[in-house]
């Protein structure tokens, strides 16, 4: 990060661009949005602030960072600091509008602008002549803030339910730190309908959001580092191809459930993402003439709020 950070500052690392109206700092750290704002400042442009994950808030919550420590300490400070020299703050987090306010940012200041999806790459539902099983598709990162132990664990439940690899699949598309540990568990807990793929360019995405039947996204069931709100990119290409997502959600701006997008259960419950997924799979499959009921459900019977393939 402070590599990074001293390479942008260098004279001769932008001599050759055209001078800008403005400078975007965005927080995939927080030493990034530094060397915006100093290069604004060298520029003598406006800087703007895009806040992308609360620092040091996400990593005290996650335990990564002592709170009251040093390092919390610190970075607060750049956090304040950096929001106070910027002409706008951008948080993609509708709760980030109230945290800032907190720290005396006028609200005039203040933008919400979530994530959103490219429309132009979306591709049309393929046609399918079969009925096969129910596709439960999660795309993005695999690290320890996405909570794909729990989406395992849902998916031995439904195992121990009897529920098949012939009725119900989940698909993980994607890479992270851990992968290779999500690899391991998944095959200690022998889950054979459960189905690890490679990441992907940005641009396949929409092709295979397209194959999916309904989407999962989870979370940490950390309420404090959620209670501003999310914005995770895969949940907008999820909302583009118009299928339900089931989240198991910390969140207390839950996109998902704001929407009616699908069904909200709450984080690190591995039973209720279950029950939750089954509220679909059981009732539905895809076939030549699109959503019809199962012949034969794989749980009991019930009603789930059910969302149409073109919404």
């Amino acid at each position: 990060m402070i590599m990074f950070t001293l390479a942008l500052l260098r004279p001769a690392t932008t001599r050759a661009l055209p001078r800008p109206d403005v400078v975007i700092g965005s927080t995939v750290h927080p030493f990034a949005a530094l060397a915006a704002s100093l290069l604004a400042r060298r520029l003598r442009v406006p800087f703007v602030f895009e806040v992308r994950d609360l620092w040091p808030s996400t990593l005290v919550a996650m335990g990564a960072m002592q709170p009251g420590g040093v390092l919390d300490s610190g970075l607060g400070r750049l956090e304040r600091w950096l929001a106070h020299k910027a002409a706008h703050i951008i948080v993609l987090m509708p709760g980030g509008i109230t945290y800032f306010q907190a720290l005396g940012i006028p609200p005039e200041r203040l933008l919400w602008l979530p994530n959103g999806a490219e429309l132009q790459t979306t591709s049309p539902a393929p046609q399918r002549c079969q009925p096969r099983p129910f596709q439960l598709l999660y795309c993005g990162s695999h690290g320890p803030a996405n909570a794909l132990n729990s989406v395992l664990d849902a998916m031995a439940e439904l195992q121990c339910q009897g529920v098949g690899e012939d009725q119900l699949i989940l698909r993980l598309i994607g890479d992270g730190p851990s992968k290779v540990a999500l690899q391991q568990r998944a095959k200690a807990l022998g889950l054979s309908a459960v189905h690890f793929e490679p990441s992907v360019p940005k641009r396949e995405i929409p092709a295979l959001t397209a194959e999916a039947d309904a989407f999962v996204m989870s979370m940490l069931p950390l309420p404090k580092l959620y209670c501003y709100g999310i914005s995770f990119n895969k949940l907008y290409d999820y909302f583009l191809a118009g299928r339900p997502v089931v989240s198991a959600s910390a969140a207390v701006h839950d996109p998902v459930g704001e929407a009616e997008a699908g069904l909200v259960v709450a984080a690190g419950e591995h039973l209720a993402l279950a029950d939750a997924t089954t509220r679909y799979a059981s009732c539905l499959i895809w076939s030549a003439r699109g959503w019809a009921p199962m012949a034969a459900p794989i749980s009991k019977p019930v009603t789930p709020m059910l969302i149409s393939p073109g919404n």
